[in-house]
């Protein structure tokens, strides 16, 4: 029964099936990944979970030889199936291990790429119960910053918004951090927009186009390097410095939920931790540089680099700096040169070398 693959003509359990409904809708409201009108995915998964019970059950969860490469690979896929994970482990009263969430890994992130969306011209509706003599300005730069990337930014009251609107715009954003905040939809700005409000749109509207996209997430106020540490002051300090740049008290807390239900150890020398779901539109990076080895988890992983990643409320592009993660730390040889020279300066230039170096080696594949 554990071993047994499942067809997707076999008689699927009802509970089994709820449960996966359930996980995907709570990885909506979560994670602000919406796969809830994925069929095949909530097929697969329930197919998967069938087999999964009775390995539990009986104490025969499986052994994964791929673990490591799946988790430094599909690190966003990696994150969903560890959620999945905890809830799971809620479910049958047993943990599930790691080499058996990294098989989850798997399906939902062959999902998650089909979701990536199409470049090109997009159309912006503000929704905000502001008068329209207060959001002129906001539109105005809004048109100003993406002449090339946006065709229209219109103005919404929110009493006045239906159904219908929403299929005719690509991006929505609101100035109040309230009902459509709150349900995934529209992303914060600032009535007055700072340059963070420009990153946050840019990255919604392009994703990550070039390596210098990517690179323009570190910031050298968001760097630290210390001779030796202890796991609960890293964690201590980067929230503090990430809650200070993005105005919000409960990110602590939020990461503290994340590292509770399982281990951000990443790959060799290194973990990022993470909220378990965002505390603001803000997509932002906080690096922690240890000399010494900090153990992380309970299974001895040591580390020497942490980066506290914070991907913003509702910006589904955010989410392909996993990807861009998943090649840099690729690089084995990376702690050690960082190291050598644990100086902002230093760092940014062995992780832009090493993106490069990968982006290279995949373009010549």
């Amino acid at each position: 029964m554990g071993k047994a693959n499942k067809q997707e003509g076999d008689v699927i359990s009802i509970e089994t099936e709820k449960m996966v409904e359930q996980t995907i809708e709570s990885i909506r409201d979560k994670f602000g990944i919406d796969l809830t009108g994925k069929l095949n995915l909530k097929i697969a998964l329930t197919l998967h979970c069938m087999s999964l019970e009775a390995r539990v059950k009986y104490n025969m969860q499986i052994k994964n030889d791929m673990l490591e490469y799946i988790r430094e690979s599909f690190p966003i896929g990696y994150d969903l199936g560890t959620y999945m994970g905890h809830l799971l482990s809620q479910k049958y009263g047993k943990r599930i291990i790691d080499d058996e969430i990294a098989l989850l890994a798997i399906h939902f992130y062959s999902y998650v790429l089909e979701d990536r969306q199409q470049q090109g011209k997009k159309k912006i509706l503000i929704i905000s119960t502001l008068k329209k003599s207060m959001t002129i300005l906001l539109r105005q730069t809004l048109l100003k910053w993406f002449a090339n990337e946006v065709a229209v930014v219109d103005i919404v009251n929110t009493m006045d918004m239906d159904e219908d609107i929403l299929d005719k715009y690509d991006l929505f954003l609101t100035t109040e951090q309230g009902k459509y905040y709150e349900m995934g939809l529209a992303m914060y700005v600032n009535t007055f927009p700072q340059e963070k409000d420009y990153m946050n749109i840019k990255l919604n509207l392009d994703g990550f186009k070039d390596i210098d996209s990517v690179m323009a997430l570190f910031n050298e106020r968001l760097f630290f390097t210390v001779s030796s540490a202890e796991k609960q002051d890293v964690l201590k300090k980067i929230c503090e410095s990430g809650a200070q740049y993005c105005e919000q008290e409960n990110l602590l807390e939020e990461v503290m939920e994340r590292e509770e239900i399982g281990s951000t150890f990443f790959t060799k020398g290194i973990a990022v931790p993470h909220p378990m779901q965002a505390v603001s539109s803000d997509t932002f990076l906080v690096v922690y540089l240890s000399e010494k080895p900090i153990v992380w988890d309970e299974d001895g992983n040591q580390v020497n680099l942490v980066v506290l990643v914070h991907v913003g409320k509702n910006n589904s592009q955010a989410f392909q700096i996993w990807d861009y993660f998943s090649k840099i730390f690729a690089d084995r040889t990376l702690i050690k040169r960082v190291l050598k020279k644990p100086e902002y300066d230093h760092f940014i230039e062995c992780i832009k070398g090493t993106l490069e170096s990968r982006i290279q080696i995949e373009e010549n594949r």
